[in-house]
């Protein structure tokens, strides 16, 4: 899908409903790649009415494995569909439609982190945390990037926002229903960190490869997987352009 039929598709949709611009109405669509999002819209929270995580390991294999074959292929983009936000309220972007992506985009950037940091490529690895990851506010205390609801924030904070051994989170998913919203991001975090380390390994035996290769993958990721940001002045507005 190319860019120009993405400002088609928006505008037909605003047609179709008859929408104008207003104090009470308003789109506007912007295009970023998925970490400049994340980086320059700074905190994003999924309001509590949103289902929970829900991406099974199968999906967030095949999101991870798309992106990394656009890398290999060297395309100049790689498109993952429109994301649509209402805010900010209190310093934070509301995710209407987007949480999955967001979501399982901050596990690679949390799994890239852990990488670099059990290398001892600590200033990589902070660069990481401070640009996708966490937020420092005034004072130190950090905040995280991206919130989930209350049903998955515990589990997200503590093993993907915060540093977690593979072992702890083998031992939570253990004790964690197999059918629920926690267990899947357990086990979705637990395939993007395999995924990575067999993507950077395979047929790259030294480290500085490895390195090189993961590097190529977080600016491909920050700039070239392809969002459109879909800025509504209401959830009614956003609701319309779903119904569409």
């Amino acid at each position: 899908m190319t860019w120009l039929s993405i400002g088609v598709i928006i505008e037909e949709i605003l047609s179709v409903n008859g929408v104008g611009m207003s104090k009470e109405t308003y789109f506007e669509a912007s295009i970023y790649g998925i970490g400049q999002l994340i980086t320059q819209r700074k905190m994003f929270t999924v309001p509590e009415h949103q289902r929970n995580f829900a991406w099974t390991s199968d999906d967030i294999d095949t999101f991870f494995s798309d992106i990394t074959a656009a890398v290999d292929r060297q395309d100049a983009d790689y498109f993952v569909g429109l994301v649509v936000l209402l805010g900010p309220k209190d310093d934070r972007w509301i995710i209407l439609d987007g949480q999955q992506r967001l979501a399982t985009t901050t596990m690679i950037y949390s799994a890239m982190r852990n990488w670099l940091s059990s290398r001892s490529l600590e200033q990589d690895s902070l660069q990481i945390n401070s640009e996708f990851i966490s937020v420092r506010m005034l004072g130190g205390g950090y905040q995280p990037r991206f919130l989930p609801n209350l049903a998955n924030r515990q589990i997200f904070i503590e093993t993907i926002m915060d540093k977690c051994p593979d072992a702890e989170i083998r031992l939570r998913a253990d004790n964690t229903s197999k059918y629920s919203s926690n267990r899947l991001l357990l086990d979705g975090n637990l395939t993007i960190r395999e995924r990575l380390q067999s993507y950077v390994s395979n047929g790259y035996n030294s480290m500085e490869e490895q390195t090189r290769r993961l590097f190529g993958l977080a600016n491909y990721l920050e700039t070239r997987v392809r969002v459109v940001a879909l800025d509504v002045s209401s959830e009614a507005n956003a609701f319309m352009i779903f119904e569409s």
